[in-house]
């Protein structure tokens, strides 16, 4: 859910199973972009910033990866 103008609520996206949320402000430091709303019962895998941010210090394949998921969505959420 993403407010746009008078507040309004829009949704940018809809995730399935296995998909992950949250990445675009843990890599750019700025504030959350968007707010996640449950269509219904899920099960979340929390992983807190710091934790976030020594997995992809220790993978270096994976800190690229997330990069390019980051920017590709940082790009489409601002085609809305």
């Amino acid at each position: 859910v993403k407010r746009g103008l008078f507040d309004a609520a829009k949704t940018v996206a809809l995730l399935e199973e296995g998909m992950f949320f949250g990445e675009m402000a843990l890599i750019s430091k700025d504030p959350r972009s968007a707010t996640i709303v449950c269509e219904g019962p899920a099960q979340l895998f929390v992983l807190v910033a710091g934790d976030f941010k020594f997995v992809l210090e220790q993978n270096p394949g994976a800190a690229a990866q997330m990069k390019k998921i980051s920017e590709r969505r940082r790009f489409d959420s601002s085609h809305l």
